[in-house]
């Protein structure tokens, strides 16, 4: 199964959402991102960092492979969100953000009709007002990551959120809200 974490504006948290899904879904990684630090969280084999004259591999849609993909939508990038089950979108609730969000919604939509939106680092009422906003404009469904420090952790202990929270104690205390998020959208993303 490919999934695809993409939208063309930076600092939105795709690297992070999609090595906490590789990690818990047991999956390869392939970015864009030549300064991503999957690489030190992931065994070689696992990875595919892509620099920016290189050529993208024929995957198979069947491969279970997590695409963080940043920037333009070029032929590489169109090729796998044509493969892909699902692509998900994160966004803050920002003005300029949402806006950016929009076009990349737009773009994919040319290619594939299953996005799934995230409403990411979300604090206070951000995931009700994205949804009331973005739900004027699509049908997509839309899940909420709430902002947390938990996130960081990824790169540091190489562990999935869910992994973390199942260790108990303070980790069970700290991270099974915000692991709780990311199996909603597992289930949805893998039924």
């Amino acid at each position: 199964m490919i999934t695809v974490i993409y939208n063309f504006k930076g600092g939105e948290g795709k690297t992070k959402i999609a090595t906490n899904l590789a990690l818990t879904m047991k999956h390869s990684i392939v970015t864009n991102d030549v300064y991503s630090p999957i690489d030190k969280i992931f065994p070689q084999e696992k990875v595919l960092k892509l620099y920016p004259k290189d050529e993208m591999p024929d995957f198979d849609a069947n491969d279970d492979i997590v695409f963080d993909l940043g920037g333009y939508a070029d032929a590489r990038v169109i090729s796998v969100l044509k493969k892909a089950k699902y692509i998900i979108i994160p966004i803050t609730n920002e003005e300029d953000n949402i806006e950016v969000a929009i076009g990349a919604i737009d773009e994919i939509g040319k290619h594939n009709k299953n996005i799934v939106i995230i409403v990411n680092k979300s604090t206070g009422n951000d995931f009700n007002e994205v949804s009331a906003d973005l739900g004027k404009m699509y049908n997509y469904p839309i899940f909420e990551i709430k902002k947390s420090r938990v996130v960081r952790r990824l790169t540091a202990e190489g562990k999935s959120i869910r992994e973390l929270a199942n260790q108990g104690g303070l980790f069970k205390y700290n991270y099974s809200k915000i692991a709780d998020q990311f199996d909603d959208l597992i289930n949805f993303i893998t039924q």
